[in-house]
């Protein structure tokens, strides 16, 4: 499906539905040489980029609003396969309930680009490196699946049951899947074959979908280390039936367009990093250290033993990579406050239960229950009730009584731990 980019400048402005907006800078493909200087194929590439970019922004928004900020950050994320030394891979996974689109979405991830695109409908971690016992080595070691996903975006719509099952389950399956997203390889020993795998840059950037699972999943995912990445979807403005099949066709085509020429062929592992200046590498430490704070637990909430807490570190770096995405995305050469509101959202979704939200809001000031209700759309007892189980996690402090509410009565005011937060920084 690779196209030159004489095709792709041809089709985004002689398609009438994929014309660039009238103050858009126009470049004709007739322009494109193949003996063009390298600073002027460069600029054509630059100028395909720019024109794909806003007709996949365009055609997704049309349909689908709000799907847009996932559709977005799955973009970020695969153009992190352009970063040269990009040492783990990174995971995406949409969460939300059941209906909310998230198969709608990564239908947009066309499977028949097949050069960046590797799509599975079901995944088991046997598929990781199998040792079956009827099959011989180097057959074994073609189609494990951390070889066949290396540098590519790894496609899995539904992930549900990977979250669900008993601890001793959930621990077995994460320990696994650290290894996959550790991107070093995989070797394992078996009695029939001896050594199967490899180790080595084997990175791939993973998106799936799963719906709300327990706290008790959360818990082991954080105690194998914060290596999964969560982004809350809502559902979507209905699209007519009549109209489905081409409204997702028109997102496909434009989703694979963008990322054709967004990441050519040969360009994985081969790009510089965007700058980052001071500023934002230290905010993202904070959401490294909220999201840190967020998942802390105890045996028992009345007592001992004194919380726990992961460490923020692979989140951190995750959120460092995906932000540097974006600003590939955007066709910028530095990362900006702007992309910083993508790692805020990735690092609310990150979060079990809504301690996200919550966390958020009293990390940028809001401090009484009723606001942050207002604020984040949940009701009263919720924020209560998160309120509480923080301060047991002693991630959240009582900041004394604010002015009289409408009742003559003065709310408590909450504020983030400064001991926790620091420790976590």
């Amino acid at each position: 499906m690779t196209r030159s980019v004489r095709d792709i400048i041809r089709d985004l402005l002689n398609d009438d539905t994929r014309r660039a907006p009238a103050s858009a800078p126009t470049v004709s493909p007739d322009t494109v040489t193949a003996k063009a200087p390298v600073e002027a194929m460069s600029d054509d590439v630059r100028q395909a980029e720019r024109l794909a970019f806003e007709q996949c922004k365009r055609t997704v928004t049309k349909w689908w609003p709000g799907y847009w900020l996932y559709v977005e950050a799955v973009l970020s994320a695969a153009a992190t396969l352009k970063l040269a030394n990009i040492p783990a891979s990174i995971s995406l996974f949409a969460y939300a309930p059941s209906g909310a689109g998230k198969n709608t979405i990564f239908k947009m991830f066309d499977w028949e680009l097949e050069r960046l695109v590797i799509w599975r409908d079901k995944f088991t971690l046997a598929a990781l490196q199998s040792a079956h016992e009827a099959t011989d080595p180097k057959t074994l070691n073609d189609r494990a699946m951390f070889r066949r996903v290396k540098h590519k975006l790894f496609v899995t719509p539904e992930l549900a049951l990977l979250f669900r099952g008993r601890s001793d389950e959930l621990e077995r399956r994460f320990s696994e899947l650290a290894q996959l997203l550790d991107g070093e390889g995989r070797i394992v020993d078996s009695g029939t074959h001896g050594a199967l795998g490899e180790k080595g840059d084997f990175t791939t950037v993973w998106v799936g979908g799963t719906t709300p699972f327990h706290l008790t999943t959360w818990n082991t995912m954080a105690a194998l280390g914060t290596r999964l990445l969560f982004f809350r979807i809502e559902k979507s403005s209905y699209v007519d039936d009549e109209l489905f099949a081409q409204a997702l066709k028109e997102c496909k085509s434009a989703v694979s367009t963008f990322l054709d020429v967004l990441i050519p062929e040969g360009s994985a592992r081969t790009a510089s990093w965007p700058s980052m200046d001071d500023a934002t590498k230290h905010r993202l430490r904070q959401y490294a250290a909220l999201m840190a704070l967020g998942h802390g637990k105890r045996q028992n909430l009345q007592g001992d033993p004194e919380p726990e807490f992961p460490t923020p570190n692979h989140f951190r770096s995750r959120l460092g990579y995906l932000v540097r995405g974006r600003a590939l995305v955007y066709g910028r050469d530095s990362v900006t406050e702007d992309d910083l509101t993508m790692a805020r959202w990735i690092t609310l979704s990150s979060m079990p239960l809504q301690r996200g939200p919550v966390l958020l809001e009293l990390f940028e000031g809001t401090r009484e229950i009723t606001a942050i209700a207002a604020r984040t759309g949940l009701s009263i007892n919720t924020v209560s009730d998160t309120i509480e189980t923080l301060k047991k996690l002693k991630v959240v402090d009582e900041l004394g009584t604010g002015a009289l509410d409408r009742a003559g009565k003065p709310p408590m005011r909450y504020g983030i731990s400064d001991a926790a937060l620091v420790a976590m920084l």
